[in-house]
């Protein structure tokens, strides 16, 4: 008779407590988190790419050399890139000639180390008006100078890091943006001029700081170009940070002052 009551007891109880949870369940107020704002666009598909004839260093000259029928340089938005080649990213420019010379020493003979530009032309959709958009490099061969509708949004030399650029101000929201870029792949084994290091304070490319170490082309081949995936990120205003080193100020998850 106990153990009957015993389990009546225990019945009745497992009954009450299933009849009391969904009503607790159902006052108990449920968090729902905002949909996220962010979006990654693939900005590999769709470059434009030219290399001047002959090897060059001298950007200025190489941008002047590049000139269009109607005078505009190639970082402007209305140069008439319709005559450059069709290339996808990742993409370099002196995969051919490297090949052929690469049993030459290392390959210093033949291979193009120089100026070279690429273009792409792009549309923000009007739904991401005010929001921040980012354009990030996995990585370029060597010094990087990136436009965004023709004016300079930022420069990068290091070479093989990942790197990224808030180019916000620059964006035109449901209209046509341009992006290019000018490379420079000169590595210092078996040339009298090559790429070096920025002083802080100089102009971009200066070439007036130590040289890189690292960039010769015994152990580091100097395959120029857009050489790794690019990507295109929209945030809100309050994100995550990238993974993108100093240059983007995302050593991680805090909070500064800019000014």
């Amino acid at each position: 008779m106990k153990r009957y009551l015993t389990a009546l007891i225990l019945a009745v109880v497992a009954v009450t407590l299933c009849s009391i949870a969904p009503l607790a369940a159902e006052n108990r107020p449920v968090y729902i988190p905002p949909e996220s704002g962010s979006v990654d666009y693939n900005f590999n598909p769709d470059w434009k790419f030219s290399k001047p004839y002959g090897a060059t260093w001298d950007l200025n000259a190489a941008i002047d050399g590049t000139k269009d029928s109607a005078g505009h340089k190639f970082y402007e938005i209305g140069f008439d890139d319709s005559g450059w080649k069709d290339v996808s990213l990742p993409h370099t420019f002196n995969d051919e000639d490297s090949f052929r010379n690469v049993a030459n020493d290392a390959g210093d003979s033949g291979s193009y180390r120089g100026i070279a530009f690429y273009r792409k032309h792009f549309t923000v959709p009007q739904e991401h008006t005010g929001k921040k958009v980012i354009i990030e490099f996995e990585g370029a061969r060597q010094g990087t100078y990136v436009y965004v509708n023709g004016e300079m949004a930022g420069y990068y030399e290091a070479g093989v890091s990942p790197f990224g650029m808030d180019i916000t101000k620059h964006i035109k929201y449901s209209a046509e943006n341009v992006i290019a870029v000018a490379l420079d792949n000169t590595s210092s084994r078996g040339m009298t001029q090559i790429i070096t290091e920025t002083k802080p304070g100089s102009v971009p490319g200066s070439n007036d700081g130590a040289a890189f170490q690292w960039n010769t082309k015994d152990f580091n081949p100097d395959m120029g170009g857009l050489t790794r995936n690019v990507i295109l990120h929209i945030k809100d205003s309050a994100y995550i940070t990238l993974p993108l080193y100093s240059n983007l100020r995302t050593k991680g998850v805090y909070v500064y002052a800019d000014n």
